[in-house]
């Protein structure tokens, strides 16, 4: 919203601001089962707002998205949100390289995705978290496997069978 400049009301960057800061402080206090979709939404509308995801009221986001064992063991969709979240704030770290080459893995070839998630979903998540190297020529080859596993994927009608996988990919 704020990019395109449409006219929201005055205190809604800042309702904002405090709804991240109580989503901070529950996962500082432990009272958060982290969900890496909303961690990574969160720093990255933080940062978007001219925050800094390392200190939403003396929480670092970052630091959760860069916690390689948690993220991992939370699954492939987990270190996608997290990869695209540690790009988009620019934060380079190992983790962040660590989870990229896992995504790439995952789709290289048109392999078949196993997760909880809808397949064609976590092949448009995973394209998303490639996207900022797609002039790379491996990340390409990874890509190219993805898109032909869509191929393969796609209902008659366009689709992939819902709503959330049409819309990730």
């Amino acid at each position: 919203l704020k990019k395109s400049g449409a006219k929201v009301d005055k205190d809604y960057y800042d309702a904002y601001r405090k709804s991240a800061a109580k989503y901070a402080a529950k996962l500082k206090e432990g009272k958060e089962k982290i969900d890496y979709r909303a961690l990574g939404e969160a720093a990255m509308a933080v940062k978007e707002l001219g925050g800094d995801p390392k200190n939403v009221d003396g929480v670092n986001l970052i630091d959760y998205l860069n916690d390689q064992e948690a993220v991992k063991a939370a699954g492939l969709p987990a270190e996608c949100y997290a990869a695209i979240a540690l790009n988009y704030c620019k934060e380079d770290s190992e983790s962040l390289h660590n989870y990229d080459q896992d995504v790439m893995d995952s789709i290289e070839y048109g392999k078949k995705y196993e997760g909880k998630m809808n397949e064609a979903e976590y092949n448009g998540l995973a394209l998303m978290t490639l996207s900022y190297y797609k002039t790379m020529s491996m990340v390409a080859v990874a890509i190219d496997g993805s898109l032909n596993r869509l191929k393969d994927l796609q209902d008659k009608d366009g689709g992939f069978g819902s709503c959330q996988a049409d819309a990730t990919v």
